[in-house]
Formats: C-alpha cells, sequence, structure tokens
C-alpha cells in the first residue's frame, strides 16, 4: 500500500531530482564545495525496475535524509514487479521498496533493504535563483 507524503517533506527533493543539484545551503567540506560533483556522487543511485512481462527499466535517484530513502521518478518505478537500487561508489546493489508516493510531483520515495553507509543529499535552505549553477547526475552518463 502506497502511503502519501507531504509536498513539504519532498518540495527540496524534486529539484535535486530533476537535475537541479544545487548544494545551495548545504554544508560541505571545501574540496567538494569547489567540485559538486565530489559532494553529490555517492548519493547518486541506479534505480533498476523489472516489470511483470520481464522488462527492464533504469531510473536515477538519489539517497535523501536517511540512509535507507531514495528518491526518484515515480513513473520509473510505478508498477514495477521489482526495484533494486546500485550504489556505485559501494559497488553493491540492494533492494528497495516503494514507501511513498506525491503523484502530483512524480516523485517515489523508496526504502532500501540492508543499505551502504552513504550521506543522503542535504536540503537546500533556499531555493535555487535565476543564474545559480546546477549540477545535473545521472545514470544515462554513469556518473
Amino acid at each position: 500500500m502506497r502511503a502519501l507524503i507531504s509536498r513539504a517533506s519532498l518540495a527540496a527533493a524534486g529539484c535535486m531530482l530533476l537535475g537541479a543539484g544545487a548544494l545551495r545551503g548545504a554544508t560541505v567540506n571545501a574540496a567538494a564545495a569547489k567540485d559538486p560533483l565530489a559532494a553529490t556522487t555517492a548519493s547518486v543511485v541506479k534505480v533498476i525496475c523489472k516489470t511483470g512481462d520481464g522488462r527492464t527499466t533504469f531510473a536515477t535517484g538519489f539517497v535523501w535524509g536517511r540512509t535507507r530513502q531514495v528518491v526518484t521518478a515515480l513513473h520509473a518505478v510505478e508498477g514495477a514487479a521489482s526495484i533494486d537500487l546500485y550504489y556505485q561508489t559501494a559497488k553493491v546493489t540492494r533492494a528497495g521498496h516503494l514507501r511513498a508516493v506525491l503523484s502530483r510531483s512524480d516523485l517515489a520515495l523508496l526504502d532500501a533493504d540492508q543499505p551502504p553507509a552513504v550521506s543522503g543529499l542535504e536540503v537546500a535552505h533556499t531555493p535555487p535563483q535565476p543564474g545559480d549553477a546546477l549540477t545535473a547526475l545521472g545514470f544515462p552518463l554513469d556518473i
């Protein structure tokens, strides 16, 4: 059974999911501040969905909040017979389970079974502004 989550709890997460890799307002070390990839790569997860008819589809997600939570696009996981989460930096795959959805924003919150110790992305304290530098991360580029 799917639970609905409040918009407020995933509003910033949606920005990250759509590629607005804004670490604006987040606390990062000096090296990571110069290189947004270094600060976020470990949190990026490949979402692997198997359908009932045997097809496999892929999406990108990211660890958010607690280590066990992964945010991805709802349309990518909706109706999947099974969901696996591949953590590239840890080189491990874990089973994922749909925990909650925010249909209006096309967001899904997944729980991972026995996730590796990966820090979740921090929510920006302020939204990105026009002209801010943004970084997009995803698995089509295998980054």
